[in-house]
């Protein structure tokens, strides 16, 4: 079992667990080169995605720098994801149409830019794309990183009711 030196900080459980069951594996470095961390907001709202569309958001992902930026052409995008060029289109397109991918050409160059999600999301939330359940989820998340939950969404779900002739939850009239 490892143990902590005297008067060092308690390192949190991911670090317990690998320490007591994992110590022996190496694992990938987030500081330095070569780590793109992917928005964690993001994992409430996969369902958004088509699986071909979210495997072109994560690759751009990890091909943006700090500033949100990159400028691959659809060929090598599809050459590194293994498709064809043209396939890829439609999910560019999709990814901009709601907002996860802003694209300018200027000089024959196409730049593509990554916008901070949490604002991309709030429009969809407004546009009443995320609703119910999973936009309860979603603040949860977003008070869990010290962020503000949107708006109208966290009112508390009514009670279900229990049908006497059908012995199902039925939500309560009203």
């Amino acid at each position: 079992m490892a143990t902590t030196s005297p008067g060092r900080p308690p390192r949190g459980k991911a670090r317990r667990i690998y320490e007591r069951y994992f110590s022996d594996v190496p694992v990938f470095s987030t500081s330095g080169a070569g780590f793109s961390p992917l928005p964690w907001v993001y994992r409430r709202v996969l369902w958004l995605f088509a699986p071909r569309e979210w495997q072109v958001l994560t690759y751009l992902t990890m091909r943006v720098g700090p500033e949100g930026v990159c400028w691959q052409n659809d060929k090598e995008i599809a050459f590194d994801l293994g498709i064809g060029p043209r396939k890829l289109a439609p999910h560019i397109k999709g990814l901009r149409d709601r907002g996860f991918v802003r694209i300018v050409e200027d000089q024959g160059q196409r730049y593509l830019c990554l916008p901070e999600p949490v604002g991309v999301l709030r429009r969809l939330v407004e546009k009443g794309e995320i609703h119910g359940e999973r936009l309860r989820s979603l603040n949860d998340d977003l008070e869990v990183m010290g962020l503000e939950p949107f708006g109208g969404a966290q009112e508390e779900a009514a009670p279900l009711q229990i049908s006497a002739s059908t012995k199902e939850a039925v939500p309560p009239h009203g």
